[in-house]
């Protein structure tokens, strides 16, 4: 993978980019920073935020922001479609905040 001149796939991207295409749903940084740190036990929240940004900046990945939410992750940016978020979307508005 080629990220740039200037940018090079450090282990922590590369641990980073491995975890979130391994998710088959759209997760938070939180819930890929906890997967991370199984892996790199000394990484911090800030420095997964980081590479999600720049993964993002690069194509690797997409952020998707959703009206209001938190941001979310897929680790499929080629492939990733309106109807894919969407349905995060209609997943997340039918959820209320009791559970039921």
């Amino acid at each position: 993978m080629e990220l740039g001149k200037k940018t090079r796939m450090t282990r922590q991207r590369r641990v980073i980019l491995e975890e979130v295409r391994k998710i088959n749903d759209h997760p938070a940084a939180d819930e890929i920073y906890e997967r991370v740190r199984k892996r790199l036990h000394r990484i911090s929240l800030g420095t997964v935020y980081r590479n999600l940004d720049l993964l993002c900046e690069v194509g690797e990945i997409q952020r998707l922001e959703l009206s209001g939410a938190m941001k979310r992750y897929d680790g499929n940016a080629k492939n990733i479609t309106t109807s894919a978020a969407s349905a995060v979307t209609a997943s997340m508005v039918h959820r209320s905040p009791t559970g039921r």
